[in-house]
């Protein structure tokens, strides 16, 4: 899933499956599956994949400030107090917000489902769909930052440069991204993940250096495996308190223990 949007360590309460059917009760909805996964695993924050471009916005692109969490006492369940103020239909439930935009699920049509994803401007009221539901919404946010990162064609020295300095979130991510389908010398692959993991506990990056060394895993016969670093980025990202980092780690583990089952 993508809990790795969050740009943080979860500050709000995490939520219950009993919180999120009191809110769908509440509002008399259902909401998304794919939201409802998201937020038991990362329940609202700020994000790092913040950007949401779209063609339909008069701006092209926004940033989204927070997603808002969900709870009996703030966030979502806010929602109806945000409508009556705007003089808006209440069945848009407001989940997300940026400086000057409330991002919404519009329950005006049905009330199951996956609702439709607007934006709805706080000074204009203008109401504006930008995507067909939340999945299509998320893959957005994601596409926005990699069209971002992917502008640049990285060298080796330039990775390892990123990974020692360890200021650039944005640069190490597309680098871990860009040399993972690159054939090079998994050892050394490997020792700039381990490196990154020790120093940055960032969900973000953990997620980028899983996927990756899933992917290095892939390129490479059996026999040319760094068993040792491959088992000490495991046990680093399994250390990670993020649910779906620690899930790529299980995956990587179970790679190890049968190696057998791959196919090149």
């Amino acid at each position: 899933m993508y809990a790795y949007i969050f740009d943080e360590e979860q500050t709000f309460e995490s939520v219950t499956s009993q919180t999120i059917e009191f809110i769908e009760s509440f509002f008399s909805i259902e909401l998304p599956n794919s939201y409802k996964k998201l937020m038991m695993m990362h329940n609202g924050g700020s994000l790092a994949y913040s950007t949401f471009s779209s063609r339909k916005l008069r701006e092209d692109s926004i940033e989204i400030d927070v997603f808002l969490p969900l709870s009996i006492h703030e966030g979502v369940i806010e929602s109806k107090q945000i409508t009556t103020q705007l003089d808006i239909d209440e069945r848009y439930i407001v989940f997300a917000c940026s400086h000057h935009i409330f991002i919404a699920f519009d329950y005006t049509v049905h009330r199951k489902g996956n609702p439709p994803i607007v934006f709805i401007h706080r000074h204009t009221k203008e109401v504006i769909k930008v995507a067909r539901h939340f999945r299509s919404f998320i893959k957005k946010l994601d596409t926005a930052y990699m069209e971002e990162i992917n502008d640049f064609i990285y060298t080796s020295r330039q990775f390892e440069r990123y990974v020692k300095k360890g200021k650039s979130t944005t640069h190490i991510a597309a680098c871990f991204e860009q040399f993972s389908y690159e054939a090079n010398d998994f050892e050394w692959y490997s020792q700039l993940a381990i490196y990154t993991l020790k120093r940055k506990q960032d969900t973000q990056l953990a997620w980028y250096i899983g996927a990756g060394l899933l992917q290095q895993i892939k390129l490479h016969p059996h026999e040319r495996w760094p068993l040792t670093s491959l088992q000490e980025a495991i046990n680093l990202l399994q250390a990670f308190h993020d649910p779906y980092t620690r899930k790529l780690g299980k995956q990587l583990q179970a790679k190890l223990m049968k190696p057998e089952m791959l196919v090149f």
